[in-house]
């Protein structure tokens, strides 16, 4: 950490203490209020959500690997067209619905599928076509409260007849919940 960042932070929490009203019975409320959530998230979702999470993670870690996974669906893809199209749903300020449909493509029917650096799949003939495949994402994020916020969402990859005809192509699905607190 920079020394310019110590002493921001340093003058910012002086600055804090100096002028927050700590006698005051309402920021006492909210400061053990912020205690009692605080202990509430230590005790349920630490020891019910998290705890577990890491177990079934290490287990999928043992069984699935990530290279294999990494290998089809690379951050660096080349030679790639997408087309999609979202649907996003508010009905109201704390839930919104959203839809993703992505169409992935090769840019030439002899082009290859990338992954960071190397090909991956090719068909210098051309006669696998260029339909990489389908992607369909949901997502719902729910406010909970001002400083809460739940996003889950399933994602599934079904494979084009490029990905069928170059190699094995199995469908591809994962699901996700991620927690947001904000300050």
């Amino acid at each position: 950490m920079k020394d310019r960042t110590k002493l921001a932070i340093i003058i910012t929490t002086f600055l804090a203490a100096y002028f927050i009203p700590f006698s005051k019975m309402n920021v006492q409320k909210a400061l053990l209020e912020a205690f009692f959530m605080l202990q509430d998230y230590a005790r349920e979702h630490v020891l019910f959500c998290l705890v577990p999470a890491f177990f079934i993670a290490g287990a999928i870690a043992v069984f699935v690997n990530q290279a294999a996974v990494m290998k089809y669906f690379g951050a660096q893809a080349k030679n790639l067209r997408e087309y999609r199209f979202d649907l996003k749903l508010t009905p109201n300020k704390a839930f919104t619905l959203k839809g993703e449909y992505h169409y992935f493509m090769l840019d030439g029917a002899s082009d290859a599928w990338y992954y960071p650096g190397k090909a991956v799949r090719r068909d210098r003939t051309g006669a696998s076509g260029r339909e990489l495949g389908h992607e369909i994402d949901v997502t719902a994020r729910i406010k909970v409260t001002k400083y809460f916020e739940l996003l889950t969402g399933s994602c599934f990859f079904i494979p084009g007849g490029f990905v069928k005809n170059t190699g094995n192509s199995p469908r591809a699905s994962w699901y996700f919940l991620e927690t947001t607190i904000s300050f």
